[in-house]
């Protein structure tokens, strides 16, 4: 009886989980034998419900990828169309003449977020003495008669959230209006 638990418990070991002792005897061994069948069938199952789980998670892990993958993709798309419209954007505005801005309002007033290159020429400073905290150095270049009507039109375009475009008269580098 003892080698046959012994020979059980090797093979069971090994991977044969479906295996259990021959009850032969109703003595000590028989109780052994009994006390192991149980365990084997508690380790069985476990086992099962165990693999059970793991492809479960398994394919809760494939579906995850596969959306990641989706939504890499995707923005690597977002992206590559902001960066062609981008080029597009800053090729139109580096042939324009003139100067094209955005400005954004914040709690000091306007402030510049963006002016194109075409500034240099029309007003004399490069865009970045444009971009400040308060915006008062493109402010200051609009002919004092223009001011108060483009401040009216602006907060009426802000009002109805439109767009904005308006022409007015600058303060050129060469001095003139």
């Amino acid at each position: 009886p003892l080698n046959s638990l012994k020979s059980t418990l090797d093979r069971i070991n090994a991977g044969e989980i479906n295996l259990r002792v021959n009850l032969l005897y109703s003595d000590e061994f028989g109780y052994f034998a009994s006390i192991f069948n149980r365990m084997a069938d508690s380790i069985q199952n476990n086992t099962l419900a165990l693999k059970l789980e793991h492809d479960r998670l398994e394919e809760q892990v494939e579906t995850r990828k596969r959306e990641l993958k989706r939504q890499i993709n995707e923005r690597s798309q977002i992206v590559n169309a902001l960066k062609y419209n981008q080029r597009k954007m800053s090729l139109l505005l580096s042939n324009m003449t003139g100067a094209a801005y955005r400005k954004e309002l914040s709690e000091d007033g306007f402030r510049v977020i963006y002016i194109s290159q075409g500034c240099a020429d029309l007003f004399g400073f490069e865009a970045s003495t444009f971009i400040q905290k308060d915006g008062s150095k493109l402010h200051e270049l609009i002919h004092p008669e223009d001011r108060e009507k483009l401040e009216k039109h602006l907060k009426k375009t802000i009002q109805k959230k439109a767009a904005y475009s308006e022409q007015y008269r600058v303060l050129g580098s060469d001095g003139e209006w």
